[in-house]
């Protein structure tokens, strides 16, 4: 995975895929927090905070690609700011199967993937 992959919104990502990189990146966002509230440092609560928003926009950009697989724009990850549609909603976009095939949004990825 390169650096442009990973900023680009163009392009569609598989389930794994989407599932390994969404861990990742809420990683940090989970643990850094929590570790700045424990030391009191304000500097540090700056941080983890710009360290947390910076990952949340890494997630949001897989998920644009992710909906891209199953034939959605990616203006539809705005469902997950509906308070419990966002539950149901994400489980959606984790589970459901991508389309085979090109689709207007690139190419199948694990079509790709078996080229290799």
């Amino acid at each position: 995975m390169n650096k442009e992959e990973l900023l680009s919104t163009n392009g569609r990502l598989r389930r794994k895929d989407y599932l390994i990189r969404a861990l990742v990146l809420s990683i940090p966002s989970a643990i850094l927090p929590s570790t700045a509230a424990a030391s009191g440092s304000a500097f540090f609560a700056i941080i983890a905070s710009l360290v947390s928003l910076v990952c949340g926009v890494l997630v949001m950009i897989q998920g644009v690609k992710r909906l891209h697989d199953i034939e959605k724009s990616g203006w539809y990850l705005l469902i997950c700011f509906i308070p419990i549609v966002n539950i149901v909603w994400g489980f959606y976009i984790l589970f459901k199967e991508g389309t085979r095939g090109p689709n207007e949004y690139g190419e199948d990825p694990k079509a790709m993937e078996a080229d290799y």
